[in-house]
């Protein structure tokens, strides 16, 4: 046998030990990893090392320690829910205080009525160790989740350093391509106003360097400041600039000093005084056009650079958002045997999801029925040319012999159509029912038991709905009151209480489904004979895990005989204290007499 782990062994807890090498034994039968547990401290840490199920019987959660033992149920992880059996003797008061106890426990808990069939018990444990097993890879799958998580956070971080940079720079950059130059943002007079000056300033320079170059080169210093006029004053004040610097210069710094000459002796100097401040006028406009071109060119590419973001951002949304729900569904198929196919006209499989060992990847190519030697490939192969020929879908289950046993699937089939709307093929999607099947196995057998012994109690038997309204007798209420369901069902059974104490009961009985105590009081019921008899009667709520009432169960136990005994009683002890009263008064008038009597022989002597 191949070693196992913790996390295939179950776990027996029985106060007896008797109870617990039995349960031990048939379970080491079917080859399953036992742990018998000394107490519960002693089950609460195993559970902490692993463990795929633990069975206990009810005494051994009525003992004094039991409470550490439901508080590691609740301190489970959130993957966890450890299934847990509980073998009960069953009764409406046992089962009761078992709920109460049981009802905040998180997990799988299945309550099974001694005496319990040894098959119901593996049955049950094997179930519940399937269920363990798909924990564990949910497990498994949380772990590697968030190993792949922590290293997306590692890239994350260092993503977001160079973002951050990138960002840093895109920022200088916008900021740049947002801001306007200041000659754009003056008022144009002013413009000119900085053009005059920086033309002035250049006719200053000259005038300062005057004492040294005297009447050489007058025009030398204007070429700087037409540049300078362009590009701080724009195309149109350095052309006025351009022209009144020439002048001014003229008027300064040409001989005969003082006078506009305008001789033809100059004219070479103008012309080629035009020329420089022309090309110098003609560079700097085109520098302001690049500049203005470079800043809408920058603008424009941050508004696609922006845009390509959120476009990129939209596609990874839409792409975690496709992981997610493809490992979701992953996760669920590959956790719920969850089957998806596609058949063709001839039914051979084309395509196949999640195949398991029931459904390999070798069933490419070929039919149900040569697939699965058994029934159910040929069971399924006639649902689907039934499918294929009517055109309408269909859902069936169908179980399959299988090497690890009996295996169930309940069945989806649909006609796979064409753009010209004619059948194809088939689809068909199938998921494994066969721990539910016997789920409800062990539950009708449960069912069964319970209702054997419901009938043939000896008291009267009733269940009803947390609103009161009660939906069921056993044999012995309808052999007694001699009425049917649809006489007494709901609150037709108030006909049968006596009218001195319908109001009473009724009260009580509407205290109890408002506050959900149990029920306790005695009153007498109407017979077939027409005869009353008193009946103690009690019922108990029934609750689900999150403590909701579900239904009631309670009893009528007749106890006429009790209470003509006990009045009997009464009545002898009545007669037995007026005879001592009789017996005392008598005893009191002989003793007086004789008292008489002694007196009179006293004297007489």
């Amino acid at each position: 046998m191949p070693e196992r782990t913790h996390e295939d062994r179950v776990i027996v807890l029985a106060p007896a030990a008797n109870d617990a090498s039995a349960m031990a034994a048939l379970l080491l039968q079917r080859g399953l990893a036992i742990e018998i547990g000394r107490d519960a401290s002693h089950v609460r840490e195993l559970i902490e090392t692993g463990a795929g199920a633990l069975v206990l019987t009810e005494e051994a959660l009525e003992v004094a320690d039991a409470g550490p033992l439901l508080q590691s149920l609740h301190a489970q992880p959130a993957w966890s829910e450890l299934p847990v059996i509980v073998l009960t003797s069953g009764g409406p008061a046992r089962l009761a205080k078992l709920l109460d106890v049981t009802s905040d426990a998180p997990g799988s808990i299945v309550l099974l009525e001694r005496p319990i069939s040894s098959e119901l018990l593996l049955r049950s444990v094997e179930v519940a160790l399937n269920t363990r097993r798909r924990q564990y890879q949910v497990r498994d799958l949380l772990e590697e989740q968030a190993k792949r998580q922590r290293q997306l956070e590692t890239a994350h971080h260092q993503l977001e350093h160079e973002l951050e940079a990138r960002r840093l720079a895109e920022e200088a950059l916008g900021r740049w391509a947002a801001s306007q130059p200041k000659d754009e943002t003056r008022s144009p007079l002013l413009n000119y106003v900085v053009a005059m000056a920086a033309i002035g300033a250049a006719v200053g320079v000259r005038a300062l360097a005057d004492p040294f170059i005297g009447s050489a080169f007058p025009l030398a210093t204007l070429i700087a400041g037409v540049g300078a006029a362009v590009w701080f004053g724009g195309f149109w004040p350095a052309i006025w600039a351009a022209l009144i610097g020439y002048l001014s210069c003229d008027w300064l710094f040409i001989e005969p000093r003082h006078t506009l000459d305008m001789s033809r002796d100059h004219a070479f100097g103008f012309v080629l005084y035009l020329l420089g401040a022309g090309m110098m006028i003609a560079f700097g406009a085109q520098m302001r056009r690049a500049r203005a071109h470079a800043r809408a060119s920058a603008r424009l590419a941050i508004e696609r650079q922006r845009r390509a973001e959120q476009a990129l951002e939209q596609r990874n949304l839409a792409e975690v958002k496709a992981r997610v729900l493809d490992e979701r569904l992953r996760v669920a198929i590959k956790g719920s045997r969850f089957v998806l196919a596609q058949c063709d006209r001839e039914l051979r499989y084309t395509w196949i999801l999640n195949p398991h060992s029931d459904f390999a990847s070798g069933v490419i190519g070929r039919r149900d029925d040569e697939v699965v030697s058994s029934d159910g490939g040929k069971t399924l192969s006639a649902l689907k040319q039934r499918v294929f020929e009517s055109g309408r879908g269909l859902e069936a289950d169908v179980s399959f012999a299988v090497s690890e046993g009996m295996r169930t699937y309940s069945f989806t089939l649909e006609p796979l159509r064409d753009d010209s709307g004619f059948v194809i093929g088939v689809t068909s999607s199938a998921f494994e029912i066969t721990d539910r099947k016997r789920a409800e196995e062990a539950l009708r057998e449960s069912e069964e038991l319970f209702r054997a012994l419901a009938e043939n109690m000896p008291q009267l038997a009733w269940m009803m709905r947390p609103d009161g309204w009660i939906f069921w007798f056993n044999r012995r209420w309808f052999d007694y009151t001699g009425t049917s369901v649809t006489q007494t069902e709901g609150f037709g059974w108030q006909s049968l209480h006596h009218p001195e104490h319908i109001e009473r009961v009724m009260a009580a009985f509407h205290r109890s489904v408002t506050t959900g105590d149990p029920f306790e009081e005695t009153f007498p019921l109407r017979g077939r004979d027409g005869l009353y008899r008193w009946f103690l009667t009690r019922a108990f709520p029934i609750r689900d895990n999150e403590g909701k009432i579900t239904r009631w169960f309670g009893t009528n136990t007749d106890i006429t005989v009790l209470r003509d005994t006990q009045e009997a009683l009464r009545e002898a002890q009545n007669q037995i204290r007026q005879y001592a009263a009789a017996l005392e008064q008598t005893v009191a008038e002989r003793t007086a007499k004789l008292q008489e009597t002694v007196q009179e022989l006293e004297a007489f002597s």
